[in-house]
């Protein structure tokens, strides 16, 4: 299934920015592992994801990724925000990416004996992978994970749907 690492935030400008050749770090290094969802069957695996190792290490299970998470967003006003603060600029809002790592597997029989806590090698990403760049859910570019130090980037290939 799709191994979807959290990736970092970009002021909305920068995202629309990007060209290709641009790198866009992710919070992957060779001594951090990044917070990783892998959807398989019927369940999102929410957890660690090593690159250098292709370890994976479940923190939560959640079962039927088939349905939209509920939305639980309340609109309050507040009272203490300042009257003479200015406001943001949308292109200066942040905007969330993901990195979309291409698909990665795991044995049925593996999968069912799965618990918080467990450490899994996957079938996966290499470290010259494809690499897609998500915001919002949609892709907005496409790369390959190159290193950057001790650090692991996405060289930009094409910009949004392309390639």
């Amino acid at each position: 299934g799709p191994l979807v690492l959290d990736g970092t935030e970009l002021p909305a400008a920068t995202a629309a920015s990007l060209r290709p050749g641009d790198i866009v770090l992710t919070p992957l290094s060779a001594t951090r592992p990044g917070l990783a969802s892998l959807t398989l069957f019927d369940r999102r695996l929410v957890g660690r994801f090593d690159l250098s190792h292709h370890r994976f290490t479940l923190n939560a299970i959640e079962e039927s990724a088939m349905a939209p998470p509920p939305l639980d967003i309340a609109v309050v006003p507040t009272q203490d925000v300042p009257t003479d603060a200015a406001p943001v600029a949308p292109a200066d809002l942040p905007v969330p990416l993901k990195v979309l790592l291409g698909e990665a597997s795991l044995p049925l029989s593996e999968l069912s004996g799965l618990r918080p806590g467990a450490t899994v090698v996957l079938a996966g990403p290499r470290e010259d992978a494809p690499a897609v760049l998500l915001a919002g859910g949609r892709p907005i570019a496409r790369g390959r994970l190159v290193p950057v130090g001790e650090a692991w980037g996405v060289l930009v290939e094409t910009i949004g749907g392309e390639g």
